[in-house]
């Protein structure tokens, strides 16, 4: 799930995006205070790597990826977290009881189980069991399928 990456790497990849940025920057449709503001973001993350032992935090990761903009899995895995190795250690955690449900589906070709036929209304007044609630599933249904209105 972690792979250590040295320091220097994660300041080179992100000058390598900051210079990409700066030279696409006449390309690019951003306002002048959105270019200013996601050099200063990316220079001040740049100047914070300057130690050795300094690391990003996992919000100033999200707000690269929000800012660049990065895929999430793209910018942590710039600092060394590989997030599709999370399910397996959610899985190996907590396997047994619980699944982990993403927001964005990144595997869309992932077959998934989803409810096919509900139960009746008053079931849902109550507390119940999920196979009281679904009376039906649709098995190995591609992820995909989710996207969308339909």
């Amino acid at each position: 799930m972690y792979e250590h990456v040295p320091v220097q790497r994660v300041r080179d990849n992100l000058w390598h995006i900051y210079n990409l940025y700066r030279d696409a920057s006449s390309s690019l449709e951003d306002s002048v205070e959105e270019k200013n503001a996601r050099m200063l973001f990316l220079r001040g993350l740049i100047n914070n790597l300057r130690y050795e032992k300094s690391r990003p935090s996992l919000r100033v990761l999200m707000e690269l990826s929000r800012r660049v903009p990065l895929a999430t899995g793209g910018s942590f895995k710039l600092i060394g977290y590989q997030l599709e190795k999370m399910r397996e250690v959610g899985f190996l955690l907590n396997g047994h009881r619980t699944r982990i449900i993403e927001s964005y589906p990144f595997y869309v070709d992932r077959a998934i189980d989803l409810p096919g036929t509900l139960s009746e209304e008053d079931i849902f007044d109550r507390n119940a069991f999920v196979s009281e609630l679904v009376v039906r599933w649709q098995r190995q249904v591609p992820i995909r399928v989710l996207q969308g209105p339909d």
